[in-house]
């Protein structure tokens, strides 16, 4: 099994899950139908296949990138994110995907 941090929050009806990093444990039941998914995009060059099972168990309503970004070089690279978007898009065209950007309100 893998320890895996995901912290899911509630508000005014909303669910936002916060996933620490891209794996998951194939016996922990984890929330479905999450209004949106905080998905950290370090660590595989294929996110873009790696993250569809994450899709098809979370559902969620919008899919915000988290760890995309070269915060601690060498250990860290900037991640492609269009790749990504195109086949989230493609398999799930009705996911909102927000890629957050310094200094703009999402």
């Amino acid at each position: 099994a893998e320890d895996i941090l995901a912290v899911e929050f509630c508000h005014a009806g909303q669910r936002v899950l916060v996933l620490g990093s891209a794996g998951m444990d194939a016996d922990t039941e984890y929330p479905t139908g999450v209004d949106m998914l905080v998905f950290p995009c370090q660590g595989r060059r294929n996110m873009q296949k790696y993250i569809m099972p994450f899709m098809e168990t979370f559902r969620p309503k919008t899919l915000f990138f988290d760890h995309f970004d070269d915060a601690m070089p060498p250990v860290t690279e900037t991640v492609a994110l269009p790749p990504i978007v195109s086949a989230v898009a493609e398999r799930f065209p009705e996911v909102k995907c927000v890629i957050p950007a310094r200094g703009r309100m999402v």
